[in-house]
């Protein structure tokens, strides 16, 4: 199962799976223009063996009705805390996730003297 993704341009996105803590960077055969502007994706299985592989014929597709498209999955690579950061500084997008929401701080006052 898919928690989330991530564009990173046309040729490659950042996906968690099975759980938000497992991050895998995703590089596609063929572009998928517009990535970046998809609502939906689809994530093809297409050797039927229960998860995506960047070694068989798995796709990730762009369901659009009137520009369709489809891009093979030709690697995948499981991603660490620094090779996140890595990216998030070459693409400028955030990729960690906040696990732990921290309630803001109360400002200071000034005390009556």
């Amino acid at each position: 199962s898919l928690y989330d993704w991530q564009n990173l341009d046309d040729h490659n996105m950042v996906i968690w799976a099975p759980g938000r803590r497992d991050a895998y960077q995703i590089y596609f055969l063929t572009p998928l223009v517009g990535l970046n502007f998809s609502i939906q994706l689809g994530f093809v299985d297409r050797d039927r063996d229960g998860r995506l592989c960047g070694f068989s014929r798995d796709e990730v597709v762009i369901p659009d009705r009137s520009f369709p498209q489809r891009a093979t999955i030709t690697a995948m690579k499981k991603l660490d805390a620094d090779e996140i950061a890595k990216l998030e500084a070459l693409y400028k997008v955030k990729l960690t996730r906040d696990s732990k929401k921290e309630k803001p701080k109360e400002p200071e006052r000034e005390q009556a003297k």
